[in-house]
């Protein structure tokens, strides 16, 4: 999830493909998911959905940024307990992260700049 101080954000949910042959940029983004952009996402602001958002947030958005991420770079840790990673892992959710910045800012340029918190999961 992504904190913003942003007011001109887009009311409906956005579902974006990077492309037209969604097939390739698939298989592209499969063998080797650390090159290639992410091939999808789907974006929404619920802070334009919450009629109440204001009066309690006032200045303050969000943004949550949804994206497909192959099992297999992350499954060295599927035993190890939450918070207990170690910094391999934090480091790929960072890679991740900037991917789906990376798609925000392209999708919504708007809001590049106005990102204060970060909170990837």
């Amino acid at each position: 999830m992504f904190v913003l101080i942003c007011t001109a954000l887009p009311h409906e949910n956005i579902w974006r493909l990077r492309s037209e042959n969604i097939d390739e940029d698939i298989t592209a983004y499969y063998q080797d998911s650390m090159e290639h952009p992410l091939p999808g996402v789907f974006i929404t602001f619920p802070c334009t959905h919450d009629p109440q958002w204001a009066t309690r947030s006032p200045g303050i958005s969000n943004a949550i940024v949804i994206a497909e991420a192959p099992y297999e770079i992350f499954s060295q840790w599927s035993d190890a307990r939450v918070h207990k990673r170690g910094g391999d892992y934090e480091q790929l959710k960072e890679t991740f992260a900037h991917k789906m910045f990376d798609e925000l800012y392209r999708i919504c340029p708007q809001v590049q700049g106005t990102v204060v918190i970060v909170v990837v999961v």
